[in-house]
């Protein structure tokens, strides 16, 4: 990630304040357009209340989805180890802000590419709707609550001082959605996972793929020998 002090506003600011600050910092990093950032931003926005409810409303702890994206599954595993590996609150934007971040890079990397060639607010919010939330009942031409992911998205380009593009969703011309991890993944293998990938975000060279073998026991030795953990 930036190497720039982590200085988002806290809850007490607005959203547009908020997802601005995000906007612009996806923009950087992943050098998209402001209203293709947005996009993420959006989705991210409606599906947490504008980063206000980090657990799905009606689920039980250690169900359903959590954070700013409500991961779930195997993605809720993985971004619960980020935040003990970093040692962060799960509900802080740090740890939200790190393993949005971590997710982009790596497995759903995809999402920057797919967003990249969008060219409108609306296509690029339609796009990561389909390739990194994916709730339920998406189809290749459906996206629930696709007016509410604008709007927020909208809002979050005010916030960020950027000029949009305007439109409504076209037929889909970005990369189809990466299937997401099963949720029938075995625990062992998940959690095998969860570590690979909060080492990865650290800095540390290595492959998420489940197994844990010598690359992945070097890259842990690395770490506690690095942090004294």
């Amino acid at each position: 990630m930036s190497d720039k002090p982590f200085d988002m506003p806290d809850a007490g600011h607005t959203w547009e304040e908020r997802g601005g600050w995000l906007v612009n910092r996806l923009a950087e990093f992943f050098n998209l357009q402001p209203f293709q950032a947005a996009g993420i931003v959006g989705n991210l926005g409606y599906e947490s209340a504008g980063f206000t409810k980090l657990h799905e409303i009606g689920q039980p702890e250690g169900q359903g989805g959590y954070g700013w994206a409500q991961w779930t599954g195997p993605r809720r595993k993985t971004f619960m180890d980020y935040c003990d590996l970093h040692r962060l609150d799960w509900r802080s934007d740090e740890a939200n802000y790190g393993y949005l971040f971590a997710e982009l890079r790596m497995e759903y990397h995809h999402t920057i590419t797919a967003v990249s060639q969008t060219l409108n607010d609306a296509d690029a919010v339609f796009s990561v709707g389909q390739t990194y939330e994916r709730p339920g009942g998406t189809t290749s031409t459906n996206l629930p609550g696709f007016d509410g992911r604008l709007k927020y998205a909208r809002r979050a380009l005010v916030g960020a001082g950027a000029h949009t593009q305007v439109g409504t969703p076209t037929p889909p011309v970005w990369i189809p959605a990466k299937p997401a991890v099963s949720d029938t993944v075995g625990p062992v293998v998940a959690a095998i996972k969860g570590l690979q990938t909060a080492l990865v975000a650290y800095g540390y060279d290595g492959r998420i793929d489940g197994m844990w073998g010598p690359r992945s026991a070097a890259a842990l030795q690395a770490y506690r020998v690095k942090t004294g953990k």
